[in-house]
């Protein structure tokens, strides 16, 4: 999944956070963040979506006016 964000000077700290929430978490060439479910959660494709979602609610909540957001991608 790839999530992007207004402030990419957040990066860093929205990096952190989600590693700590066991993501493979990673910058792309766009300063988008690349993430992959935590291994130890097996949940579908929908589970880890919302799981991620309710996480970037929660990191979103700290950082008032940050916009952050999964990015649709074509596979």
């Amino acid at each position: 999944m790839k999530i992007r964000l207004s402030d990419t000077g957040l990066l860093p700290d929205l990096l952190d956070f989600l590693r700590r929430s066991e993501y493979d978490a990673l910058y792309d060439d766009r300063d988008d963040v690349i993430v992959a479910a935590p291994p130890s959660r097996s949940f579908g494709a929908a589970g880890a979506r919302l799981d991620l979602e309710l996480r970037l609610r929660s990191w979103q909540a700290r950082h008032p006016g940050v916009e952050v957001g999964l990015v649709e991608t074509v596979t």
